[in-house]
């Protein structure tokens, strides 16, 4: 992941298979969609461990500040809901959050904020 994003950007692991990336210096919310599609294509590619050949695929949510939220918390809940938007419209794809998503039913798997 470290290196599809930026120098200045953050990557945390959030816990199991849950990642944040915080996209700092991007100036529309189209610059978040290229990381997300890079993301998803590096991520496609066979990953071998140990001999055994792994195929990985991505659901990401994308909230972007301030237009889905003011703080930390409201952000992360609306890509945990575009991300679980993703997950159930077919997974290796991202998601923008919108007013219509349920941020309330949300299964964390990987965000972008």
């Amino acid at each position: 992941m470290t290196e599809v994003v930026r120098m200045t950007d953050t990557v945390c692991r959030q816990g199991g298979d849950e990642f944040v990336i915080l996209l700092t210096e991007i100036e529309q919310s189209q610059d978040a969609a290229q990381v997300a599609e890079k993301l998803i294509s590096a991520f496609s590619l066979p990953h071998i461990i140990h001999d055994c050949e792994l195929d990985v695929s991505l659901s990401i949510g994308v909230s972007v500040y301030p237009d889905d939220g003011k703080d930390v918390e409201s952000l992360f809940q609306h890509a945990d809901a575009a991300m679980y938007c993703a997950k159930t419209g077919g997974r290796n794809n991202y998601q923008f959050f919108r007013a219509d998503m349920n941020p309330h039913n949300v299964v964390p798997v990987a965000r972008i904020v």
